[in-house]
Parts: structure tokens; C-alpha cells; sequence
């Protein structure tokens, strides 16, 4: 008996029934792009259901490698029923835009998903991602131009800064390449299924882009009241501190809500938080740099107007 029960325990926990293997928008990038902002509102809808908005399950992205990641089936799906009652279940991982086995491994599981992308000028973003990977203790190198010349050394697996948890986070100009990666979606999800929202428009018209993303996944008009406050430019004062409490952090994760990650959680804002950060303004970026990002993004961005009719310059 005791037996039958610990099997019947083990299959409910690796394949989760029918009923509540459901997903029916996905988030899908790019990293810096204001997809935790739109999280944000979106978890704010009566019928949404849509786990932490700073939180990413990374379940799709097997080609990427984080110990954040979820890649139990029972874990994730149960983790996207934040609102069981909910008209849609969802979620947000930025790294499925430049992942290869992310698409095809949602169309497989999940056909009819509504595709959300939201992107911005790719320099921007490519000086944006240097700079939170810089804040999260996974970059050791401050110069964004330096981080560049390294990632070829660092997609074979050298130069990866010592405490870093998510070595493809380091790849910024991969990640950036927004064109491309928005290509190989769309060989696997028709454009009717996928909205791209630009930044821009989410920060200078939020009623108006939110109006438009509750029209495409099919949920009752709702006055998004709630402004979500932008973040201040901060800089880390000891990157060796900030790794150290990055990595305790990472790994904690799957035990967030347990109280050993509460404990964690809350000795990292309180020491990573206030201890550890300082408000700056944020630097500029290099001209020379900037215009040769520029010109390598140019057919990136040429792409992205003529798949979808967008532009980000």
C-alpha cells in the first residue's frame, strides 16, 4: 500500500495532469527591454495569473544553464497558478527570445500560446545588460567595450568571472540581436499569435499599450491604476560582496518561500540592497563604441521593421 502511494506521488509530481498544464501567453524578452514592468501591471488584472514579475522559471530554454531555471514539469506549471480561477496562465523568461530550443520546445507542448516581445533600440540594450549583469555579480569587467572583446573567449567557456551564475547572460551582443531571433519565433508561431511592444511606448503610453495587450489576450478591459515606479541608476560598491550574495541568492531560489530563503532574501536587501549600492548617475556611453554598435545592430534593426512593421532607432 505504503508503495502504491509513493508511486502514485512520484508520477503527479514529474507529469502534471492536463487540467492544470496550461500556458497561455509567454513573456518572452529581451533581457532590459521592460518586460518585469509590463509583468508588473499585466500580475495586476483580475484574471491573470502570472507568478513574481521579477521572477523567471526558464523552463523552455534548455540551451541555457542557470541554477535558477526550473526543470521539473510539475514545479513549473504548479508555479503559473498564482490566480487557479484565472482566465489566463502566463509567464516571463528573457532569455526564451534568443534561445533556440525555447520555440520550438513551447510549440510542441503548447500550439496556440500568445507570443509577447518586448524590445528597444539593441545598443541601449546591449549597454543595459552589461550594466545588470555587472549589478547581479555575474560580470567582473566594469568596461562595456572590454566585456564585448571577451565574449568570444567566453562562449567556449573561458574568462567566465569567478562566482558567476548565468555565463549566457554574458553574451550581450548575441542577446541584442533582435532581428534574428524574432525570425526563428515566428517560423514556429504565426505574427497574428505575437505582439511586440516597444519600451518606449510601455514608459510614455502604458493605458494605451496595455489596452492594446488586453484586446490581444482576450481579457476584460481593465484600468491599469497602479504606476509601476521606474528604478533609480545605482553601481555596486564591492563587486566581490555582491557575487557572494548573488550566488547564496541564485541558489536559493527553489526555496524561496521556505524560511531559509527568507532569511537569505532579507539578509541580501538588507546587505546587497542598502549596504552594498550607491545612486549615480549613469554614465554615458563611449561615442566611437556607441557608433560601432550602431552599425552592427543597423540590419538587426532593418529586420525587425520588415517582420513587424516596428522600429527601434
Amino acid at each position: 500500500m505504503r508503495s502504491s502511494i509513493v508511486r502514485l506521488l512520484v508520477v503527479t509530481d514529474v507529469e502534471p495532469s492536463s487540467d492544470i498544464r496550461r500556458l497561455d501567453f509567454v513573456i518572452i524578452g529581451a533581457p532590459k527591454c521592460g518586460t518585469t514592468a509590463l509583468a508588473q501591471y499585466l500580475s495586476l488584472h483580475p484574471e491573470v495569473s502570472l507568478p513574481d514579475p521579477y521572477y523567471e522559471p526558464g523552463f523552455f530554454c534548455t540551451d541555457f544553464s542557470s541554477p535558477s531555471f526550473v526543470r521539473n514539469p510539475a514545479t513549473y506549471y504548479r508555479q503559473l497558478r498564482t490566480k487557479p480561477n484565472a482566465k489566463v496562465f502566463g509567464e516571463k523568461t528573457v532569455w526564451y527570445l534568443s534561445s533556440h530550443d525555447a520555440p520550438q520546445r513551447i510549440h510542441e507542448n503548447h500550439p496556440d500560446v500568445k507570443v509577447i516581445v518586448c524590445l528597444r533600440d539593441p545598443v541601449d540594450a546591449v549597454y543595459s545588460m552589461h550594466r545588470q549583469q555587472l549589478l547581479e555579480g555575474n560580470e567582473a569587467c566594469k568596461s562595456l567595450g572590454r566585456a564585448l572583446d571577451l565574449e568570444w573567449k567566453r562562449r567556449l567557456g573561458k574568462a567566465i568571472p569567478l562566482g558567476c551564475s548565468f555565463a549566457a547572460g554574458l553574451q550581450y551582443r548575441y542577446h541584442a540581436r533582435f532581428g534574428t531571433h524574432l525570425a526563428r519565433w515566428l517560423t514556429y508561431f504565426p505574427k497574428g499569435r505575437v505582439m511586440v511592444i516597444r519600451r518606449e511606448d510601455l514608459q510614455a503610453n502604458p493605458r494605451q499599450t496595455l489596452t492594446r495587450l488586453t484586446k490581444f489576450l482576450g481579457l476584460s478591459s481593465f484600468d491599469f491604476v497602479s504606476p509601476v515606479t521606474r528604478r533609480k541608476n545605482v553601481e555596486v560598491r564591492s563587486q566581490l560582496l555582491n557575487r557572494a550574495l548573488t550566488l547564496a541568492s541564485t541558489y536559493a531560489r527553489p526555496y524561496r518561500n521556505t524560511g531559509v530563503g527568507k532569511v537569505l532574501r532579507t539578509v541580501k536587501n538588507i546587505v546587497g540592497s542598502r549596504l552594498n549600492l550607491s545612486e549615480r548617475p549613469r554614465p554615458e556611453l563611449g561615442s566611437a563604441l556607441q557608433r560601432a554598435l550602431r552599425e552592427e545592430f543597423l540590419m538587426e534593426c532593418e529586420l525587425i521593421e520588415r517582420l513587424v512593421g516596428v522600429s527601434l532607432t
